[in-house]
């Protein structure tokens, strides 16, 4: 939100993997959501882009950020 001004769990079903992974990538380096893009790049993926973005949100709910 900080970063683009959109609410990325709202926009998450309207967008294709490859657009939120972009968004993703370019976060700032010192936002929450900038750490958790750069756990999720580092470890396995999920093959499906639905599955992909709600690994990345429950990530997020876990780490309290």
């Amino acid at each position: 939100m900080r970063d683009y001004g959109i609410d990325l769990a709202e926009r998450i079903d309207s967008m294709s993997w490859r657009q939120f992974a972009a968004l993703a990538r370019n976060l700032s380096p010192h936002g929450a959501a900038a750490v958790r893009a750069a756990e999720l790049r580092a470890g396995e993926y999920a093959t499906n882009d639905r599955a992909r973005a709600a690994e990345f949100f429950a990530g997020m709910r876990a780490a309290g950020r």
